[in-house]
């Protein structure tokens, strides 16, 4: 059967990203689901001469893969800007190895999803019920260190590697659709909906 591949930054993402997937495939009332994503180390990883290429071959390599989905942290630049730098190396290699390529970006850093998301993640765990979720409704986009945020309002602070799948369990993707213009750029790539289709979904 036809396999999406991810590409993620780090061991938190790994973990989080199949849950996310299948949470947003849930909400769509498509069987969208990913297994085991490629880590990569970030961005920096992919853009230099020769880091794409990589990725994109062991992606490839993976059996039935017809589409690989680069989602890393962007905390810097501008998400345009950015992919156009390797738009002609993208064009290459999906002829190279007859595949889609598509790049999508946490701005700034995937925690900037869970702010957004916290009044959700909040209703759903009754230790997290008394959380300021004010922050939801802010440009958590433009927050520069999310993660220590993030840490600094949780009771027991916050860890990728322990934390960052369980939250992503807890999150409401319709509300967080609304909110938030990187995540809705993920799930275009994802679900290979255009935005007409998923804003009926809503």
């Amino acid at each position: 059967m036809p396999e999406t591949v991810l590409v993620v930054e780090g061991q938190g993402d790994v973990a989080a990203f199949p849950h996310l997937v299948g949470k947003i495939g849930a909400w769509l009332g498509m069987p969208l689901f990913v297994t085991k994503p490629i880590r990569c180390g970030g961005w920096g990883s992919i853009r230099k001469p020769g880091g794409l290429e990589r990725w994109t071959t062991l992606a490839a390599s993976r059996e039935d893969c017809t589409r690989v989905v680069f989602v890393v942290d962007l905390d810097d630049g501008c998400p345009v800007e950015e992919r156009a730098i390797i738009l002609e190396r993208v064009a290459a290699l999906e002829a190279l190895h007859g595949i889609e390529i598509l790049i999508a970006f946490c701005i700034r850093e995937y925690e900037s999803w869970l702010l957004y998301s916290l009044d959700k993640i909040s209703e759903n765990d009754a230790s997290l019920s008394d959380l300021d979720t004010s922050c939801c409704h802010m440009n958590n986009s433009a927050i520069r260190d999310a993660k220590g945020k993030l840490r600094a309002l949780l009771p027991d602070g916050y860890s990728e590697s322990s934390d960052q799948h369980l939250l992503t369990k807890m999150i409401d993707i319709k509300s967080l659709y609304e909110r938030c213009r990187s995540f809705k750029k993920f799930v275009k790539c994802v679900s290979s909906l255009d935005y007409d289709t998923l804003e009926a979904a809503l």
